[in-house]
């Protein structure tokens, strides 16, 4: 059974990014641009500024203020499409985007409503990923359920990349088991993250999800609360 979109957790989620929109595109986490890891890992599959990634269309959940996709551009990618729970982070994302674009490229970014990748195509892309995000979710069926997502909106053979992150936070005392249920708390976005104790959590998943070839990487923590990182990618 799906889990609705009107429930406690997705509401608290999505007001409070609707609220944060503005400071968020401030910074637009930049300083993540400075983790190696984040090229070499997290994009390892893309080639940058190959002439052939304008066959190839790339879809990032939870696109922020477009950081990710902004510097997607310059790798010379077709289609570059994303998604955000907040309607307000994706008109921002969009007016920092599209002036980057060149003629052959193209982004089309969705409002989700928090359970599911509503609107967007299946079969479709590429190159899923996610970064800094789904760690912001501490309801374990509404994570599944967006991966399941990911899954479906992927060519076969479509790889996804993501990351999340691993072990105990800084802040444990806010931290939330990977298959804990959270619909109750009241903060999120660093606060009530998830933690990926060990790889078998997330190879369950993906695995039941039908994802093949998954392979992980503990990388270090970058500014997050956690001192490692968890990358995950995955063939359809």
């Amino acid at each position: 059974m799906k889990v609705s979109p009107d429930n406690s957790f997705t509401r608290m989620q999505k007001l409070r990014y609707e609220k944060g929109a503005n400071t968020m595109a401030i910074e637009n986490h930049s300083f993540h641009n400075e983790n190696p890891e984040y090229w070499s890992i997290l994009f390892g599959d893309l080639n940058k500024e190959s002439e052939g990634n304008r066959e190839l269309r790339v879809f990032e959940f939870g696109v922020g203020a477009g950081r990710n996709l902004m510097n997607l551009v310059d790798y010379g990618i077709g289609v570059l499409d994303g998604c955000d729970i907040s309607r307000n982070l994706v008109e921002i994302s969009k007016e920092n985007i599209d002036p980057l674009l060149k003629d052959y490229q193209s982004s089309h970014l969705y409002v989700t409503n928090g359970v599911e990748l509503n609107g967007v195509k299946s079969s479709y892309y590429d190159f899923a990923f996610s970064t800094i995000t789904l760690q912001h979710i501490s309801v374990y069926e509404i994570r599944r359920q967006l991966l399941e997502e990911m899954y479906r909106i992927l060519k076969p053979s479509g790889i996804l990349s993501i990351q999340m992150g691993y072990g105990k936070g800084k802040c444990n005392q806010y931290s939330v088991a990977y298959f804990e249920n959270a619909y109750h708390v009241t903060a999120t976005n660093g606060v009530f993250d998830v933690e990926v104790s060990s790889e078998d959590e997330l190879r369950k998943d993906l695995r039941e999800i039908g994802f093949r070839d998954i392979s992980f990487r503990i990388g270090m923590g970058w500014e997050n609360g956690f001192e490692n990182w968890i990358y995950a990618k995955a063939i359809k």
